[in-house]
């Protein structure tokens, strides 16, 4: 499929004064979330051992699958990287120090998995300040090639999943999104998204838990339960 991509470059200084949300906002009920920090149900965060697949046993699966970046696929925020040239030098990507930049353990499973399964479309979705490094280091883990769909720029995550939705047409019930701050699992989550929140970096066994419930929503949906 032809990568579709939205990406706006944008100063550190032209995002002065735009607001973010309150600390205290927190995921609702619209649809299914972990705030571990605000007492709710907590998932345990490591990886679970896959003997199957990921989407193993599942007959219900979202069409789309969607993550943040900074502090979801890699423990990082782009702008700690700012003005820095990544390279890969066999099987490690370095910065412009030298220094080792790694993604999270699980991450390169997790998208080579979704992108491998028939019917599931694979996004992220990223309000950084700094595009032109999280593009970088996209490319050279080769992401750029596993993401039908990006959007990155800064912006609230309600236009992300917008242009999300008319560009894939999945309607925003049938995604499912991992986001690592309150906030935009909220303001998500009210359009019907299936949103979790992540903490300490994606793994395994948070996302295989999501597509059980993804599936079990939809199942009590259908039967009314």
């Amino acid at each position: 499929m032809r990568l579709i991509q939205a990406v706006r470059y944008v100063t550190k200084a032209s995002f002065t004064g735009w607001g973010f949300p309150p600390n205290n906002v927190c995921c609702t009920s619209h649809n299914i979330c972990h705030l571990t920090r605000r007492g709710v149900t907590q998932v345990p965060n490591k990886p679970a051992v896959m003997t199957d697949g990921l989407f193993s046993g599942l007959t219900i699966k979202p069409k789309l699958i969607v993550f943040d970046l900074d502090l979801t696929l890699w423990p990082f925020d782009c702008d700690d990287f700012v003005g820095h040239k990544f390279q890969k030098k066999g099987t490690k990507v370095l910065d412009s120090n030298g220094e080792a930049v790694n993604v999270c353990p699980d991450s390169n499973y997790l998208l080579e998995s979704i992108k491998n399964e028939d019917g599931v479309l694979l996004a992220c979705a990223s309000r950084t300040v700094f595009p032109e490094s999280a593009l970088q280091l996209i490319r050279v883990h080769g992401w750029d090639k596993l993401f039908d769909v990006m959007e990155i720029y800064p912006s609230s995550k309600v236009k992300h999943f917008n242009a999300l939705a008319k560009k894939t047409g999945v309607p925003f019930n049938e995604m499912l999104f991992f986001d690592d701050l309150h906030w935009n699992i909220d303001e998500v989550g009210r359009l019907g998204v299936h949103a979790h929140l992540v903490e300490n970096g994606i793994n395994t066994g948070l996302v295989r838990y999501a597509l059980q419930s993804y599936e079990q929503a939809h199942k009590s949906r259908n039967t009314g339960v």
